[in-house]
């Protein structure tokens, strides 16, 4: 991968990531420079987000023992590559046994080994893109997938309860995507999604949506129109008596 060959050819004490559609405002390496501390092998930022839509993500809302656990990075992402700085002695390299999550395995394997510092300040920008990745429901399967790797090889560094919060975070997002397919009536991703938590049947947090009741695409389609023609009355009638 050529991260791992660019962080093995550095010859600098610190190495900073900075994909080509993100940005960086011109003070990021300068306060974390400025930031660095006896012991610290790790620097972010805050980050704000561009393109596709904005704003910003403060990261500071949760303390550092909380923010930085692999149970929480895992599952509420804080880190952007684009706003790291890490020293190279850090033993940290990014996956090269799969083609999914590998930014967020690469963040794993960086709590687990790193101290970790937050500049506080929003120097980082992430672009978003139309239909990135994230929204594809193969694409977060896969992902979840890797964890699930990533898991199985870090058995020995993890315990029981940690790998548990992992995984129901996992397949509360998985839920939660399908559950918002099903109310867009994109049926493609719906399905996709819910094949897939089939496999996990037994579990407390997929049997409700397993459970559910599925009509014909008619039958939604139907729903919707009487759905919006109740709204247009109601609207009407406000307006009318207003």
């Amino acid at each position: 991968m050529a991260r791992n060959r660019g962080i093995e050819e550095t010859r600098g004490d610190w190495i900073a990531f900075l994909d080509a559609d993100d940005l960086w405002k011109p003070t990021k390496l300068q306060r974390q420079i400025e930031a660095i501390e006896p012991r610290v092998t790790c620097l972010h930022t805050n980050f704000f987000y561009f393109g596709t839509s904005q704003g910003q993500v403060d990261v500071a809302a949760d303390p550092p023992e909380i923010r930085y656990r692999v149970d929480r990075v895992a599952v509420s992402n804080p880190f952007r590559i684009s706003s790291l700085m890490v020293h190279r002695s850090l033993p940290v390299r990014f996956p090269e046994w799969t083609q999914y999550a590998e930014d967020l395995i690469y963040f794993l394997d960086v709590c687990l080994l790193a101290e970790i510092r937050l500049v506080p300040e929003f120097l980082t920008g992430y672009r978003v893109h139309l239909g990135g990745q994230s929204a594809n429901p193969n694409t977060a399967i896969l992902r979840y997938q890797s964890i699930e790797q990533w898991m199985a090889r870090r058995r020995a560094d993890l315990d029981e309860a940690t790998t548990t919060r992992i995984r129901e975070g996992w397949l509360g997002l998985m839920v939660e995507m399908a559950t918002l397919a099903r109310h867009q009536r994109d049926w493609t991703q719906y399905w996709t999604i819910r094949r897939f938590l089939e496999q996990h049947s037994d579990h407390p947090l997929v049997r409700p949506l397993l459970n559910e009741r599925v009509f014909p695409k008619w039958a939604y389609a139907v729903k919707d129109v009487l759905d919006r023609a109740r709204g247009w009355t109601a609207s009407r009638r406000k307006r009318e008596s207003g």
